[in-house]
């Protein structure tokens, strides 16, 4: 009887080792697994709502609201937005005509806007040329941190419905020939001044060079000469008698 009963235990206990020995084996393997990734959190607002939050668009909500340019982004998208910052419009030529002149800030602002593409920092390099809402083109630097002729100063600022780009200009035709024409970095500025200077000295050097050449030739031409009085007819002077009959 003790058999009888010792084998089944024997057994049962055999069994209850393996089995704490597989349990053992699958918790190691948990904790060896790697944590799922994190979902990605979409962000809370569209892209007016990112605007807002940042707070440096104030100019440019008002006018997307002026303008009915931000029903387009309350829309799915995707969007890029190159939004000027608030500064960006202190750099615009006659800034008061052009926040009073409806249809032509909406196609200013329409050169701002790439429709159905999100296009990121990262992918900006690889552009050379972006279509924009307005059916025109703005340029890309080859390093992508420039678009048309502003610097991106703040980059993707992630929206709901696309991404926003910040940038210190405002594409218009204007704005960016006067920005052209005075040079748009120190450097720039620099090298044109230097060589203005370079010119001006130069062009002052070659001119007192020619106004000593033709003193030169002139006298050459001339033959004119400064001399003193022969040393004979000086001396024959010293010697008149005076009027007392004695020489000088």
């Amino acid at each position: 009887m003790y058999a009888r009963i010792c084998k089944p235990l024997a057994a049962l206990m055999t069994v209850v080792l393996l089995a704490s020995t597989l349990l053992a084996g699958d918790k190691a393997l948990e904790a060896k697994a790697p944590d799922a990734p994190a979902a990605t959190k979409q962000p809370d607002y569209d892209i007016l709502g990112a605007l807002k939050a940042e707070g440096n668009f104030k100019i440019t909500l008002a006018a997307l609201e002026d303008t009915e340019l931000s029903a387009t982004f309350q829309k799915k998208g995707p969007y890029t937005f190159f939004a000027p910052t608030d500064e960006a419009y202190q750099r615009v030529p006659k800034l008061a005509a052009l926040l009073n002149d409806t249809p032509t800030l909406k196609s200013v602002l329409s050169r701002h806007i790439v429709l159905d593409r999100k296009i990121m920092m990262a992918e900006l390099a690889k552009e050379k040329t972006i279509l924009t809402m307005s059916g025109e083109t703005v340029a890309v630097s080859s390093d992508g941190k420039r678009v048309q002729d502003g610097t991106i100063t703040a980059g993707d600022i992630a929206a709901r419905n696309g991404v926003i780009h910040a940038v210190d200009h405002v594409f218009m035709e204007e704005n960016d020939s006067a920005l052209r024409g005075a040079g748009y970095t120190l450097e720039q500025g620099v090298k044109s001044g230097a060589r203005k200077v370079y010119d001006g000295l130069k062009t002052g050097a070659n001119k007192i060079k020619e106004a000593f050449s033709d003193n030169k030739k002139t006298d050459e031409t001339t033959g004119e000469k400064t001399e003193g009085p022969p040393q004979e007819e000086a001396a024959k002077s010293d010697a008149t008698p005076t009027e007392e009959g004695g020489a000088k």
